[in-house]
């Protein structure tokens, strides 16, 4: 199998729909769906089981305590059945052809650069809109590392991520555990690894907007940012680095 779509979520059953509809109507269909379950208290296990009875897609379920998005993606990157490697959050859609897209990206690597490469990074669109998210990319395709996308290009925008997945076990999340409800760590950034995995690899940005990422409003993105850097900073205290 080529291709893992990795979905965290935690009481999102009613968001879950959108993604599923978009990964079914894929142009695409060499992928597997792993969704892991953060302890959701909602219906989520009842519904994603209907899915799998539909046998649309290929979908596993993995249930786990809550003990946050980092936790989750580390269970996922260990037992996905995929070379390479997509995020995308309960509320985001595909494109129809949005795997294809990437996948066709990463083909087009010359076979002999793919070992310096980690991932390819599509652009994504407002659902509500259908309007691109963020500035353009300078070239159709950019190929630099994440660091000089981020200080030297202003890639200040979402975007979708397609990685190898033996990079993302290079570079795992740590593995502190509790999660929001237990008073444990609940966010850790992405970013972190993506700076780390950038020390060694670059990136393919490309300017397909193909992942429908619903824009969180000001007050409330701004609100979570607070609540995430505290709590993030409090839990960095107890690392030994």
């Amino acid at each position: 199998m080529l291709v893992t779509v990795f979905t965290p979520t935690y009481n999102r059953q009613k968001q879950l729909k959108g993604l599923y509809d978009s990964l079914c109507s894929q142009t695409f269909q060499d992928f597997e769906w792993l969704i892991v379950d953060d302890g959701s208290e909602d219906n989520t296990a009842d519904v994603v089981k209907e899915w799998i009875e539909e046998e649309k897609i290929n979908i596993r379920y993995h249930y786990q305590q809550n003990n946050g998005k980092h936790i989750a993606m580390n269970w996922a990157v260990a037992n996905a059945k995929g070379t390479l490697f997509v995020t995308m959050d309960s509320d985001d859609v595909f494109r129809d052809d949005g795997i294809k897209i990437m996948v066709n990206a990463w083909e087009s690597i010359p076979d002999e650069q793919k070992e310096t490469i980690a991932s390819v990074k599509a652009r994504c669109f407002d659902p509500a809109t259908g309007k691109p998210v963020g500035r353009d990319i300078p070239h159709e395709h950019q190929m630099c590392s994440y660091l000089d996308a981020k200080y030297k290009y202003k890639f200040d925008s979402e975007m979708v991520s397609m990685t190898r997945i033996d990079v993302l076990k290079e570079f795992p999340n740590p593995d502190i555990r509790g999660g929001h409800k237990n008073g444990g760590l609940r966010f850790y950034p992405e970013g972190i690894w993506q700076d780390l995995a950038a020390r060694k690899y670059k990136t393919l940005f490309i300017n397909d907007q193909i992942c429908g990422y619903t824009l969180p409003s000001l007050k409330s993105s701004f609100s979570s940012f607070q609540n995430h850097a505290l709590h993030f900073s409090k839990q960095l205290s107890y690392i030994a680095w």
